[in-house]
């Protein structure tokens, strides 16, 4: 479950990180999560094009409203069903 937070940046960290959001099409929230993973909580980083891909699915499955078994079976929607 994701959880609110507020922050304080100076004006130009702030314009750094609207512009490499931007670069990648993603919002800067969605920016600050993949660099707190890049950088803090994931041992192996994600690259900007498995960023760009994981964001262009996760609007692209159905279901993804809320609806049936995204949050189970994310992993077979995104990268395929193994038939385990």
């Amino acid at each position: 479950m994701k959880r609110r937070a507020q922050i304080q940046l100076e004006r130009d960290d702030h314009e750094a990180l609207k512009r490499w959001a931007r670069q990648r099409g993603i919002s800067v929230s969605a920016a600050v999560r993949w660099l707190l993973r890049e950088h803090l909580l994931d041992p192996m980083p994600m690259d900007d094009e498995q960023v760009r891909a994981f964001v262009e699915a996760a609007g692209a499955i159905e279901g993804s409203e809320g609806e049936g078994d995204v949050a189970e079976r994310h992993d077979d929607y995104l990268y395929g069903d193994d038939g385990s």
